[in-house]
């Protein structure tokens, strides 16, 4: 059987000013056997994080704009997606605007 550590949960503080003000981490550990199934697993105490903590910010701080950048993406393409949607909306109903107003027209010539 092996135990790893791993990151499980990270917690930071802003004070009212914008400045870190403190961070707490809980830790997964995880016991598997010698087949590679997880035996069991649980969780620390959120414990704060100082300069003797052994923890990856790092790798916290690079999935963090990883998964930031993918949501924009992803965003920016439903936003662009409802954008060209709403200008087909608009396209059509001007159309159908002016194939009214020249219906008009034509019905004020004939009754004239």
């Amino acid at each position: 059987m092996q135990t790893t550590k791993q990151p499980y949960e990270f917690l930071a503080r802003w004070d009212k000013s914008g400045k870190l003000a403190g961070a707490h981490i809980q830790w997964r550990y995880v016991v598997t056997g010698d087949d590679g199934s997880v035996v069991t697993e649980s969780a620390t105490a959120a414990e704060p994080i100082g300069a003797d903590t052994a923890f990856p910010l790092s790798d916290l701080l690079q999935q963090v704009t990883t998964d930031a950048l993918a949501s924009l993406a992803s965003v920016t393409a439903e936003r662009d997606a409802l954008q060209a949607e709403h200008e087909a909306a608009i396209a059509a109903l001007v159309a159908e605007r002016d194939a009214l107003a020249a219906q008009i027209a034509a019905n004020s010539i004939t009754n004239t």
